[in-house]
């Protein structure tokens, strides 16, 4: 409590010599990414930080990187130049999967204060705000992400512009694919207890949404790692049952892990499906599927369904 006090003590003397600082979080890649910049963004406003106008500089940037390709990894690098050039007075943190994987490569880039990896993430605003001055060459904070077991949630954004405000249920990936960097950049398979995530979706609801996008990183995993175990069938026919949102989405799911009992809840949903099927062949998780393979699954999902539409994004209405 008496670090917390000094480090809201330094904001307020800083604030009250010139203006509320802003900041500006630039995310690229996934939408687990969108949702954890959100949830930094708003623990940014909660400590007196506004958003900057596209045309302000900003006295804290953030870019929240992706490494799931090389090309991502050199969007990263840009991203931060970018912002780098457009603020030189702010503050600069890259934080993300790059960040994760290669802080080194980043520490190469001049300018630079604060490379924060994913076990830190929710720690952002402490650690700029902890500074007496913006350490030079930068900070590295970075845990073994591979040595984290359990759930890490940052905090739920109840005051997001979206009208469908996403929800990290998932972290990780335990499938080590011999092309995939993403268990490296993000640990093994975790997830939110259950409780915990109907929890949060009613804590959304009652802040006024309709609508709830559930993601991961590997969300057919979700459960998996919990004890008891579950799964994310389980979880959404407890979301159906006990009706804490109108309506509840699915981000990107593998086609294979779809099964039948989700399919046939979804289908007997009161509105069960919104995406289209040429949305989903479009879907990069059946990149590595040929069509001969896809083609039984949109025959059985049709059989269960009644429509080849029931496919991600998949959304249930209780």
């Amino acid at each position: 409590m008496k670090k917390q006090n000094k480090t809201i003590d330094r904001f307020i003397e800083s604030s009250s010599r010139n203006h509320s600082p802003k900041f500006r979080i630039t995310t690229l890649g996934c939408k687990v990414n969108q949702y954890e910049s959100d949830a930094i963004a708003q623990q940014l406003k909660d400590m007196g930080y506004v958003p900057a106008s596209a045309e302000d500089p900003s006295d804290l940037c953030i870019i929240n990187t992706c490494t799931v390709t090389q090309k991502a990894s050199m969007q990263s690098r840009q991203a931060v130049r970018q912002l780098i050039r457009s603020n030189p007075e702010a503050q600069i943190v890259v934080t993300g999967c790059y960040a994760q994987t290669e802080p080194d490569e980043i520490k190469k880039i001049d300018g630079i204060h604060h490379i924060i990896g994913h076990g830190d993430k929710h720690n952002i605003p402490d650690i700029v705000l902890s500074q007496e001055k913006c350490p030079s060459p930068p900070s590295i904070t970075r845990k073994n992400i591979l040595n984290e077991h359990y759930f890490s949630q940052l905090p739920v954004t109840i005051y997001s512009n979206r009208t469908r405000p996403f929800l990290k249920i998932q972290d990780g990936c335990n499938a080590y694919c011999a092309y995939c960097i993403v268990p490296y950049a993000r640990g093994r398979s975790r997830s939110m207890p259950l409780e915990k995530v109907l929890e949060n979706i009613r804590d959304l609801k009652e802040a006024g949404f309709h609508e709830v996008v559930l993601t991961g990183v590997h969300l057919g995993a979700y459960g998996l790692d919990l004890s008891p175990q579950t799964d994310l069938t389980a979880l959404l026919d407890h979301i159906r049952k006990l009706q804490p949102m109108d309506r509840v989405r699915l981000s990107s799911i593998e086609p294979h892990e779809l099964p039948d009992e989700m399919i046939k809840m979804v289908s007997e949903s009161a509105s069960s499906v919104s995406t289209q099927l040429l949305d989903f062949v479009k879907v990069s998780n059946l990149m590595p599927f040929s069509c001969r393979k896809v083609a039984p699954w949109l025959t059985k999902w049709s059989t269960l369904s009644g429509s080849v539409t029931c496919v991600p994004e998949t959304a249930l209405t209780p």
